[in-house]
């Protein structure tokens, strides 16, 4: 094969690239593509005598988009960081080249912070995030985040349109936007200030409830208890919302449908709760439907020296386009952070020793009532929320609803990703189901 300076000569490497796949992180099957095709392709760098070569491909994956930045260059010179990185070469290109991932060549990445940015510009130092499961993060001179997207719909991506809306409207817990990528209908990476020193949520109380379980000490009592910073991550939250349902509006809520979603969540997952579901279905006072963050759990937000900061509005990453951009009533995402909580507890409850588990079970369930307790306390004291909320009668029913639905969510994604944590959802299924929440 001839250096693909063509777009069409890129179509070439989809053989190579149908194999390839399976084995990224962001990518959502187990298993080769049945079809996959070319469906827009810009060549930025021709990769001509000893330079290297820059594509940008979005491809159709059995009816899934993805963007695929691929370099290429003679198999002697690959940089250490592709050749050692496991997964990163797609494949054999001929006369001695290969194509690769472009995001672990620094040079590469170099150009595409500057396509990013509009920066005249290089960065000196980049280096990738190494958590994300979706995306691919690239950190610039610990000033700037290049993140590429990977699945990818036609329109506005929602990592780029909301924050840029919630900054607008005044809302300082998000990293502002420094720049995107847009080719055609397509959002394909943007960038944001980076949060340098940050701490990520879920490492933050993780180590809050393994504290309180070493200790043998109630939470309250524990020296890194979470229930101060529990509070004030939910006054961020209901702060987001206000702004969120003013950058994009508010509708009405329809009961029905949530009673109808939540019986069919029910009935793929082999479940029954009809008391529950009568219960949604006639609220009297179900408050307001807004565009919410979609995917809300510790993961999500980072702390910082001035607070807590939210990231990445994609939504979940196993529901479809039209699913994750529906407007919902804000106790969605309270239910999904309220959720994340539980599994800090237990992620800490697991790391024990087997035989010291049940012990201290009331413990991790103390110290997950009080986050979740402080949670809701920071975020109902906000002045304004109450506005977009169902009646206070009303709330418990709809938060139970919306926990269980991210609970049964949960149960499908850990059967599928991670089967070692499948009872951490179980067991709130049960619960809630039972109990109808921590009661």
């Amino acid at each position: 094969m001839t250096t693909p300076t063509e777009p069409q000569d890129l179509a070439r490497l989809l053989p190579a690239l149908a194999a390839w796949l399976p084995g990224q992180r962001w990518y959502l099957g187990s298993s080769a593509p049945e079809q996959l095709e070319v469906v827009d392709v810009e060549v930025l760098l021709d990769g001509t005598g000893a330079a290297p070569g820059l594509a940008s491909l979005v491809v159709r994956a059995d009816g899934v988009l993805w963007h695929i930045p691929v370099g290429w260059r003679q198999a002697a010179d690959l940089p250490p960081a592709v050749a050692d990185r496991e997964g990163a070469v797609i494949g054999e290109m001929g006369q001695g080249q290969l194509a690769y991932d472009a995001a672990p060549d620094f040079e590469l990445a170099a150009y595409i912070y500057q396509l990013v940015t509009q920066s005249a510009e290089p960065p000196e130092h980049i280096r990738p995030v190494g958590t994300e499961q979706s995306n691919t993060s690239l950190i610039c001179d610990d000033s700037v985040v290049v993140k590429l997207f990977r699945r990818i719909e036609p329109g506005p991506n929602p990592d780029v349109s909301v924050p840029e809306a919630l900054s607008r409207a005044g809302f300082e817990h998000v990293p502002s936007v420094t720049g995107a990528w847009r080719r055609g209908d397509f959002d394909l990476a943007v960038a944001q200030t980076y949060l340098s020193g940050a701490s990520d949520g879920f490492a933050l109380a993780l180590a809050s409830a393994r504290d309180c379980l070493r200790s043998r000490t109630l939470p309250e009592e524990a020296g890194a208890d979470f229930a101060g910073e529990a509070t004030r991550l939910g006054e961020v939250t209901a702060q987001l919302h206000l702004a969120l349902a003013e950058a994009f509006g508010v509708a009405a809520a329809s009961p029905k449908e949530w009673a109808a979603d939540l019986a069919a969540d029910l009935d793929r997952a082999g479940l029954q709760a009809g008391q529950l579901l009568d219960r949604l279905e006639n609220l009297s006072e179900p408050g307001c439907l807004i565009r919410g963050h979609g995917d809300y759990h510790l993961g999500q937000v980072l702390r910082t020296d001035t607070g807590w900061y939210v990231l990445d509005f994609e939504g979940e990453p196993d529901r479809d386009a039209a699913e994750r951009d529906r407007p919902a009533t804000p106790l969605r995402d309270l239910a999904g952070m309220l959720r994340s909580f539980d599994y800090a507890a237990a992620v800490a409850l697991s790391e024990q020793a087997e035989a010291e588990r049940e012990e201290l079970a009331p413990l991790a369930d103390a110290w997950a009532a009080r986050s979740r307790d402080a949670l809701q306390l920071g975020y109902s004291g906000c002045e304004g929320i109450d506005d977009l909320l169902p009646g206070s009668s009303d709330r418990p029913v709809v938060l139970t609803a919306f926990e269980l639905e991210k609970a049964i969510y949960e149960l499908g994604y850990e059967q599928a990703h991670r089967p070692d944590w499948v009872h951490i959802p179980a067991a709130a299924i049960t619960r809630l189901l039972v109990h109808g929440g921590h009661g």
